[in-house]
């Protein structure tokens, strides 16, 4: 239970972490559209307003830039601990639904299972482990589409002055595929809202494989 309760909170830790960058980039994306989208009054705009502009590019894309190292460090701190609780996560789901599928359609075996006999407490760690997967995939999926955004809301900019252009290739190609923010399990799996889809067609998988023979008991 100790060991479970250090893994909730470990795992709490990174998504709350990631969550912080994607607000992060959120607001830079927000700052990024405004500097770009929305010019200035009149009575602003003065002779010095495309060098002031380009100043407000230069410091939006070394922003970026640190906020995708700081994704980089994220997930090099947590690696292992992300590989582990994503294949407890999957296994775990695993077994719960084998737990949960003896208990409906074989409940006299019941009393074989290794683990948990209740299907009350099958469905709660089934509901815990699933909730593990979905709460990395959208956290994780969230950051690395706001890190895209970037990337996009340049790509889409209208005619600027040349003053800008330079200013603006510089910051689209820090947000080159190479760069793009990137969460994965140790190198083993990509963290993403695929992910869950992914895990589901696993336990499924499984389930059919494990449903077909528990018929022939």
């Amino acid at each position: 239970m100790f060991r479970l309760f250090v893994d909730s909170v470990v795992l709490l830790q990174f998504v709350l972490l990631v969550l912080e960058l994607w607000v992060r980039l959120r607001s830079l994306n927000e700052c990024l559209l405004v500097e770009v989208y929305h010019p200035r009054p009149p009575q602003w705009q003065v002779a010095t307003q495309p060098a002031t502009s380009s100043v407000r590019l230069s410091h939006l894309r070394e922003a970026f830039l640190a906020l995708i190292h700081a994704g980089e460090r994220l997930e090099e701190h947590f690696r292992l601990s992300l590989a582990a609780d994503v294949a407890h996560a999957v296994i775990g789901a695993i077994c719960s639904s084998y737990e949960v599928l003896i208990i409906i359609e074989k409940p006299h075996i019941t009393g074989l299972l290794p683990y948990s006999k209740s299907l009350t407490t099958s469905m709660s760690w089934l509901t815990y482990h699933c909730f593990k997967i979905v709460c990395l995939a959208l956290s994780c999926g969230a950051a690395k589409d706001a890190a895209r955004r970037t990337g996009v809301i340049l790509r889409r900019l209208p005619v600027l002055p040349t003053s800008l252009s330079g200013e603006v290739d510089a910051f689209l190609r820090v947000t080159s595929q190479e760069a793009q923010l990137n969460f994965t399990a140790a190198g083993f799996v990509e963290i993403d809202r695929q992910l869950v889809v992914s895990a589901l067609a696993v336990v499924i998988t499984y389930l059919v494989v494990i449903g077909q023979s528990v018929t022939d008991w």
